[in-house]
């Protein structure tokens, strides 16, 4: 399996569905990992390993020279080690991010939020060890070898690892699934008393002589059927209709993996501020069958998870985030801009400059959730967060 699907992954949006094929035929498939992936899907026991080179902004020529050096110099023992041996080939800032998001890193026993706060700063250090190299000094990692043969170690910052949630969005982000996890496992037992799932959509294939498929029939589900499902957001996609009203279909995921909900015009217009990218719902609506068509839900009504149940709440609401930082330093604002993107919500950001006392609000309005606020203490001291 993992030649078959090395031959058709051309792009991360393919990977998600022979995931999820792998995973329904019992074969369990194992987080990509620095020491052990190869640049393609492999085989590791029963278990098929995730391809390095099947991670977003991660090339397949990089991934060769990594397994090509780990094989002649053995494993990679931390994030400096890693950084010294591969040289300014591996530096590049979305490479690491995904690297250290989709868990390529684990293997290194630092919480992924330390080792995000600063690889950036391990880059500069290991840039300016080889420049010195270059031009003939004694190096910082040539004296630690020669003291106790280990390079020059990182000092981690003692801020928490991401929350769950968190880390399996950014896991999926990079990955295009989720692999350590899935955010929706401490909701199992909620899922399953819904009348309907994804895995009751595999169909079988009615094939003519040539073998061509000619109808597939899906046993599980019938036309115009009442159902009542649940899952997270993972795409919106807006339609304009001829008659130029707006409806969509959402795409939402539960623990068996992706189905779609389509909302016509009425239900867009009564919903849409509903339809949020990772927002977790229960939904009613009824099944649609159509000839050479995936079965759709067609929406009826639809409910913010935390309207329903005891379950965490995901968005906080009439409340502003205050911060204190150096914000004359574009390089520090460019980052903590970057993780406010990461959390959309409608909570508004004010900022207070450390060094000229100037108050500031960001563009960008945010969630409040424990997550960002986490991923902020890896740039901002815990005392200059406030979310009030």
């Amino acid at each position: 399996y993992a030649a078959i699907i090395n031959n058709r992954i051309t792009k991360i949006d393919e990977v998600k569905r022979y995931v999820e094929y792998a995973r329904q035929h019992n074969i369990k498939v194992l987080q990509p990992d620095i020491n052990k992936s190869q640049a393609y899907f492999s085989v590791e026991g029963d278990n098929l390993r995730f391809g390095l080179g099947g991670m977003k902004n991660v090339g397949v020529g990089l991934v060769e020279h990594i397994v090509e050096e780990r094989n002649k110099n053995g494993e990679f023992t931390d994030l400096s080690d890693f950084l010294y041996r591969m040289g300014s080939q591996a530096h590049n800032k979305r490479f690491l991010e995904s690297m250290i998001w989709g868990g390529a890193f684990d293997c290194f026993k630092v919480p992924r939020s330390r080792l995000h706060a600063v690889y950036e700063a391990a880059v500069e250090m290991v840039s300016a060890d080889r420049k010195n190299q270059a031009e003939g000094q004694l190096s910082l990692f040539d004296s630690m070898i020669q003291k106790d043969n280990k390079i020059n170690k990182i000092e981690y910052p003692n801020i928490p690892e991401y929350d769950n949630q968190q880390k399996l969005k950014l896991e999926k982000d990079v990955l295009g699934v989720y692999i350590s996890g899935h955010p929706l496992e401490p909701f199992r037992e909620e899922l399953e008393s819904f009348t309907f799932n994804s895995s009751m959509l595999v169909g079988e294939d009615i094939r003519n002589e040539a073998g061509d498929i000619e109808e597939t029939i899906y046993q599980n589900v019938k036309d115009n059927q009442s159902v009542s499902a649940g899952g997270i957001i993972t795409n919106v996609k807006k339609i304009s209709t001829k008659s130029n009203k707006d409806m969509a279909i959402i795409t939402i995921e539960d623990l068996f993996g992706p189905y779609d909900v389509m909302a016509f015009s009425n239900a867009y217009e009564k919903f849409k501020n509903m339809f949020l990218e990772n927002k977790i719902v229960n939904l009613k609506g009824r099944i649609s069958i159509r000839e050479n068509e995936k079965p759709i839900i067609i929406l009826e009504d639809i409910v913010d998870w935390n309207a329903q149940t005891d379950s965490p709440k995901f968005e906080v609401s009439d409340k502003k985030l205050y911060l204190k930082f150096d914000f004359t330093s574009v390089s520090l604002r460019k980052e903590i801009q970057s993780i406010l993107k990461r959390y959309p919500g409608k909570i508004p950001v004010k900022v207070r400059c450390s060094q000229t006392g100037q108050a500031h609000l960001f563009a960008e309005r945010i969630d409040g959730s424990k997550a960002l606020i986490n991923e902020l203490l890896g740039f901002v001291d815990e005392d200059c967060i406030k979310l009030l």
